[in-house]
């Protein structure tokens, strides 16, 4: 606007009017460069799984098993462990030398690199390890490894710095290979598997608050279950405690999806314990939803990716149809197939 004194500028008004057009276009924008970046934070993590998906393949070829997903180790250092440790317990009876996770054995063997297991939609890209070493960028505010301490140091786990990845339990196990209980962990083959293209190997870790979503909590602090799969059937008796679900001949299937309605929609959860360790909910709820519409990417057998919700799992029985890592009867009630005759 020309000004009397012969100089040009902008009244008060005409720069309040562009500011508010500023403003506008950038609430009309936001929404959409926040949905571009949720949906390329979605491609990255499915691209993450998908490598680690074709490791974990090359792992069974070679070795004709699919890994545990840990171990508790017998040295401080190396991939040793040994059966007998592998016991029921309150925890890691060797704590001194930490966990030896899946990930490791893929890393380990350059068949996976340590960014494959993080998910760039989530803290820090992924959880902690149980025992996150000398770094303390590793680490997270009020967490305590397995020796009670919330200084850096050691034990240092064998495994990705950052976990965001975590296996069906019922193909990659826990290590209760050794265990005084109706049921033990046992490796499961790929021929095992029935249905490669339609079962789910692996998911997300869903975070919440610091990664206490996933940790068991120890007064105000937190430790850290990064190393555990997930359980994605409860028993028909035993409820989560699937290790002492009785070991029957004939009969109904022990083993069953959660009901639906177990999968929570709102707050994550009440006590971690209960989601990655046995309790009142499923562990299924340890499951993410990060990504656009409520969604987690789902890596199967396969090794492709799909995006789903928790709830779509379920209903679409994409978990399995045999818990194949337990001891005993292992089949997983088919409302289809388990119908009593004349109904």
């Amino acid at each position: 606007m020309h000004r009397t004194d012969g100089r040009t500028g902008f009244t008060l008004v005409e720069l309040l009017v562009v500011i508010s057009i500023i403003a506008l276009l950038i609430g009309i924008l936001l929404p959409t460069l926040q949905g571009a970046r949720a949906n390329a934070f979605q491609t990255a993590a499915a691209a993450n799984q998908r490598t680690v998906g074709q490791a974990t393949l090359t792992y069974e070829t070679e070795r004709r098993f699919f890994p545990a997903s840990y171990y508790y180790a017998s040295q401080a250092t190396g991939l040793y462990w040994r059966p007998e440790d592998q016991v029921q317990s309150d925890g890691n009876p060797n704590p001194q030398n930490g966990y030896l996770h899946w990930s490791d054995f893929l890393m380990g063997g350059d068949q996976a690199p340590e960014g494959a297991f993080t998910n760039p939609a989530v803290l820090n890209g992924g959880a902690p390890r149980t025992n996150p070493g000398l770094e303390r960028e590793h680490w997270e505010e009020g967490q305590v490894n397995d020796l009670g301490s919330s200084t850096p140091g050691d034990p240092t786990d064998r495994q990705s710095a950052r976990m965001a990845i975590t296996a069906n339990g019922a193909i990659i196990p826990r290590n209760k290979f050794n265990v005084n209980t109706v049921r033990k962990n046992e490796l499961v083959k790929l021929n095992d598997i029935g249905f490669a293209s339609r079962t789910i190997l692996a998911t997300e870790f869903h975070e919440e608050a610091g990664w206490r979503s996933i940790g068991a909590p120890i007064g105000n602090e937190f430790k850290s279950k990064s190393h555990r799969p997930i359980s994605p059937f409860i028993g028909l008796s035993s409820g989560n405690d699937v290790y002492r679900e009785a070991n029957r001949s004939g009969g109904p299937p022990p083993f069953r999806y959660p009901p639906v309605e177990s999968l929570l929609e709102g707050r994550f959860l009440r006590d971690a314990r209960d989601l990655i360790d046995k309790g009142t909910e499923t562990s299924l709820n340890a499951v993410g939803r990060h990504h656009p519409g409520k969604r987690a990417n789902f890596l199967f057998v396969d090794g492709h990716v799909e995006s789903l919700t928790l709830k779509e799992t379920v209903e679409k029985r994409l978990w399995g149809d045999r818990y194949w890592s337990l001891t005993g009867d292992d089949r997983v009630y088919d409302p289809e197939r388990d119908r009593p005759s004349g109904n």
